[in-house]
């Protein structure tokens, strides 16, 4: 069975309508579908709830709750917690120009397990191929 770790990137385009929001939600349908495991990090969920607030702020309209929003973003995606050993890893995984919250998602990738990662930021796409990750980013 296929582990999938699925960062804040994705789970934004998952939560709104960007270019690649529709192909993205299909995508993680049809894993879910056929039986992948997708989790995230409770980090993920801070970083969504934060960007999604800060997005609201800017736009006139609000169709739903931000907490409904983060719900329907991380639907069928278990969230693992952060942990010591999380913690541990990420000091030192990747590359040292990695930023510390993406070093958090990879060390919680790697740490239960996943074979590929969803992305749509480039550094931490190359930080996830350094360790040998399969990388996605469905457009």
């Amino acid at each position: 069975m296929s582990r999938i770790y699925v960062d804040t990137s994705a789970l934004i385009k998952r939560a709104r309508d960007e270019t690649e929001s529709q192909v993205l939600r299909n995508w993680l349908k049809g894993k879910i579908i056929g039986g992948a495991q997708l989790f995230t990090s409770d980090v993920t969920l801070v970083e969504v709830e934060r960007a999604l607030r800060a997005l609201s702020s800017r736009e006139a309209a609000n169709d739903y709750p931000i907490s409904l929003a983060v719900q329907l973003a991380v639907a069928g995606i278990s969230v693992v917690p952060l942990d010591g050993s999380v913690l541990r890893m990420a000091r030192w995984i990747g590359p040292d120009s990695l930023r510390t919250l993406d070093a958090l998602h990879l060390a919680t990738a790697v740490l239960n397990g996943a074979v590929t990662l969803i992305t749509y930021d480039r550094r931490l796409a190359a930080a996830a191929e350094s360790v040998k990750l399969t990388v996605e980013s469905p457009r």
